[in-house]
């Protein structure tokens, strides 16, 4: 065990050797020669069992105080063997392999731990602190410090110690110290080497009229360092300290910032043994030598003189107030070192600037100017005040007056098209809206005073009113274009400041007019009753060519516009939106059901420029239509012939039709309703000679005609013959309608019994072969001497087959087909042998017996009479 704790002490004093190399700047501090003989004195015997942190499995028995050169050494590597009284040579450097880190604690861990140069035996506290040392020694080697398992391991090795609990507490005194000087925070504005530290320039401060800076700590440690620099006052309060000085100093000097709190920096080597044999131990011995840690900082003033300006308006002279201008260290006016602002005199001082040349320019003019672009140069001298003049022009307005309307554009098929255009020609005044004041004050308008008037838009529809004040302005129209009502709404312009960089600051107000426009409109009426129609169309044509704004014709003469049709109220509105100073003509195009079309009634308009402050005209016409009558005609006719000749006697005039309406016939102008019901009567009719009669002026509808009575000779009609007299379109003024009325004449036949006269017999006997011819009597014309001219006349067919004449028979008997009624003048044509022929008699035909003949018993030599 003896051997082994001396190999651990071997390796424990060549670590610190070659920590203490790495962490002094170099400087090395030997011992007083390069070899000396180790020399052991027990420190404890007590166990301490396995130290597994440090070597697992290895049960460490004995820690003894150890001697070379004088000086208080330690085993570096735990496990290793090491003799006593065997020589070491010394190394400024290492051989255990460690990191700077482990270097660096090694020589804060000699540097605070036990040290000592006695010979002799150590105490029992001795002993206590020793071993913890020792401890230290090995965890820092084993890279285990500060760790959990760091201080396990020293817990145990302490254990070792006389007194334990107080060896422990060596330990953990001799960790927070090496932890608190190798983990030393600097304030966070200096630098731990002085050739690194940063310097810091002391500003002007007007308030205070003294160059200064004030730099705080945020590592929040500035109260653990003093702080010294030669030539300026410091004020420190907590985490910030406070550099001044009243005199201008720009070299830069070295203040130091130096460690009260007992932190220090170590500034000497440890030395390392070792004995030159494979597999012995390393020692480390000698405390190094340290001074407080120390921080660096540099200051200087800055060299500063003064600028001053005055503001003034270009024009008048007067001190402008609120001007900004920018200070730049360049010519271009990019790198603004200040900024400063013209009070009520127009004046301006700039804080403290560092001797040299400036450039001074405009960043904000006063409200109502423009912003100067002109770069000043300034030239500050330390200690002197430097001043410069500028002047600023009065921004000024303009008001631009845009007259707008619709004009005619083009025709696309159903309507004229307008678009917006500016226009010549309209006149405005302006006005003063409010008080208005030049920039610099001076008033130059009352509200409501004349600014302008009589501007007039010129081609271009525009006109321009410059050289204004800033301020608000009314425009008013005072007279309009031909074709638009004026606009009399005035329109409020605010020329107001919104950009510092223009010289006129434009506005612009539109008044726009609004086109004169037409309504259009028809009415339609019935003639007699004044009712009105609907179902009428009317369309309205172009009376001139019609040209667009530009001059072309977009709708030549006679198009068709529009085409409405009036409803229930008889009224139609166009919706064509007319152009003015054009002519126009409305016609029917379609007349209402049951109307003549009125094609004579033609209505033509021009519509014209109106006053300016009417907005529309007004077109109107009442067109009337009459409505289509019927006429309705009765061809009376032989039933037998289908001809309008009368048989006989018989006649077609006088016969008397009434004509009656099957269904109701109803006015068409939709609200006087039925003229008459279905069934009345409404006209009668009487034939002519012709066998006609006509009634005309009939509303349409549904009729149908009836005989009341026959003429002379026919039978009554008892037919109803139906007549519609529908509508034939708005161009048929008269539905001309017929109807034929076919009836059958009265007849009959008539018997002749033929005998013979012998005197006062009245039933002589009876005569065959008498032959018997009739005629019309009103066909015969009379001789001279009274007797009927019978060569002249056409005898009657009373015979069958078309015969003229009849014959009696055997028994004395003639019968004659049926004949038509009328009065007959019968000649015997045939006389039988020895008979005397007996005079023409008259046969009347008065009644309607065809299959029953008159019978007519005719004597020789004696008049005939009937029986």
């Amino acid at each position: 065990m003896k051997q082994k704790l001396k190999r651990f002490m071997a390796g424990f004093m060549a670590m610190l050797t070659l920590v203490g190399t790495l962490f002094t700047n170099g400087t090395t501090a030997f011992a007083a020669s390069p070899q000396a003989n180790i020399a052991f004195w027990n420190a404890s015997v007590k166990n301490s069992g396995e130290v597994s942190e440090l070597k697992p499995g290895y049960n460490h028995g004995k820690i003894l105080y150890s001697i070379l050169d004088g000086n208080s050494a330690y085993c570096m590597n735990f496990g290793l063997r090491a003799d006593g009284g065997q020589l070491m040579n010394s190394y400024d450097d290492a051989s255990t392999s460690m990191s700077a880190q482990q270097r660096k604690l090694l020589s804060y861990c000699l540097y605070y731990g036990f040290n000592s140069t006695q010979k002799a035996a150590p105490s029992n506290s001795q002993c206590d602190e020793y071993i913890a040392t020792q401890a230290m020694v090995w965890v820092i080697v084993a890279d285990i410090f500060g760790t959990g398992s760091g201080d396990s391991a020293a817990r145990k090795l302490c254990n070792t110690a006389p007194s334990p609990d107080s060896s422990y507490s060596y330990y953990e005194r001799l960790r927070d110290n090496i932890s608190s000087s190798y983990n030393a925070t600097l304030p966070s504005f200096a630098s731990r080497r002085t050739s690194e530290a940063p310097t810091y320039e002391l500003k002007w401060n007007e308030g205070s009229q003294r160059f200064e800076t004030t730099l705080s700590d945020s590592n929040g440690v500035l109260s653990d360092f003093d702080f010294g620099i030669s030539g300026y006052s410091v004020d420190k309060n907590g985490n910030s300290i406070t550099i001044s000085s009243t005199s201008v100093n720009t070299t830069a000097t070295t203040g130091t910032f130096t460690s009260n709190a007992g932190k220090v920096e170590t500034t000497s080597s440890c030395v390392f043994w070792l004995t030159g044999k494979s597999g012995y131990q390393e020692f480390i011995s000698e405390r190094p030598t340290a001074d407080p840690v120390k921080a660096y900082i540099k200051v200087k003033t800055e060299n500063i003189g003064y600028g001053e300006l005055t503001k003034t308006d270009e024009s008048s002279g007067v001190k402008l107030s609120g001007a900004v201008y920018g200070i730049y260290s360049d010519s271009g006016c990019t790198n603004r070192v200040q900024t400063m602002t013209t009070d009520g005199n127009g004046y301006a001082k700039s804080a403290a600037l560092v001797a040299g040349i400036y450039y001074v320019k405009e960043i904000t003019a006063p409200k109502g100017y423009v912003l100067s672009g002109k770069v000043h140069t300034l030239t500050v001298k330390a200690g002197q005040t430097t001043g410069i003049s500028a002047t600023d022009k009065e921004q000024l307005g303009a008001i631009t007056i845009y007259k707008e309307g619709e004009v005619l554009s083009s025709w696309n098929g159903s309507n004229f098209i307008y678009e917006k255009k500016k226009l010549p020609g309209a006149t405005f005044k302006v006005t003063a809206g409010a008080d208005i004041y030049k920039a610099d004050g001076t008033k130059v308008y009352s509200a409501g005073d004349v600014v302008a008037e009589s501007l007039t838009t010129g081609t271009d529809g525009q006109v321009v009113l410059s050289d204004l004040h800033l301020g608000t302005y009314v425009v008013t129209e005072i007279k309009s274009i031909d074709g638009y009502t004026i606009n009399t709404t005035p329109q409020t312009v605010a020329v107001e400041y919104k950009d510092q960089t223009v010289t006129v600051q434009y506005e612009s107000a539109t008044i726009e007019n609004t086109r004169q426009k037409a309504d259009v409109s028809v009415v339609k009426k019935d003639s007699d009753t004044e009712n009105p129609l609907d179902g009428g169309k009317y369309t309205l044509y172009a009376g001139n060519d019609i040209k667009n704004y530009a001059g072309q014709v977009i709708v030549t003469k006679g198009t068709a516009l529009e085409t409405v049709t009036t409803g229930e109220d008889g009224k139609a509105s166009y919706s064509v939106d007319l152009p003015i100073s054009n002519g126009y003509y409305i016609s029917e195009t379609q007349a209402p059901y049951a109307y003549i079309r009125n094609s004579k009634d033609v209505y033509s308009f021009n519509f014209n420029v109106l006053p300016e402050t009417q907005a529309k005209a007004s077109f109107s016409h009442t067109f009337v239509n009459d409505r289509t009558t019927a006429k309705i005609h009765i061809y009376k006719v032989d039933k037998e012939s289908g001809k309008a000749v009368a048989q006989g006697d018989a006649s077609l005039e006088g016969a008397v039709y009434g004509l009656y309406a099957r269904n109701d016939i109803v006015h068409p102008d939709g609200a006087t309703g039925a003229v008459f019901k279905a069934g009345d009567l409404v006209a009668t009719l009487t034939t002519d000679k012709n066998g006609e009669a006509e009634v005309n002026n009939l509303y349409l509808g549904n009729y149908y005609v009836k005989e009341i009575t026959p003429s002379e000779g026919y039978l009554l009609d008892e037919e109803e013959h139906d007549v519609v007299c529908d509508y034939e379109g708005d161009l048929v003024a008269e539905v001309s309608r017929s109807t034929t009325s076919a009836e059958q004449v009265i007849k009959q036949p008539f018997q002749l019994i033929k005998v013979s006269d012998n005197g006062d017999d009245t039933e002589a006997g009876l005569l065959a072969g008498a032959e018997f011819t009739a005629y019309l009597k009103s066909s015969l014309s009379v001789k001279a001497d009274g007797s009927y001219d019978y060569d002249k006349a056409t005898p009657v067919v009373i015979g069958e087959n078309g015969a003229t004449t009849i014959t009696s028979d055997d028994k004395g008997h003639a019968v004659s087909i049926a004949i038509p009624y009328g009065t007959y003048v019968v000649v015997e044509s045939k006389t039988p042998h020895n008979m005397k022929t007996i005079k023409p008699f008259e046969v009347k035909i008065s009644e309607n017996h065809p299959d029953k003949p008159q019978t007519w018993r005719v004597f020789l030599d004696r008049e005939f009479t009937a029986k």
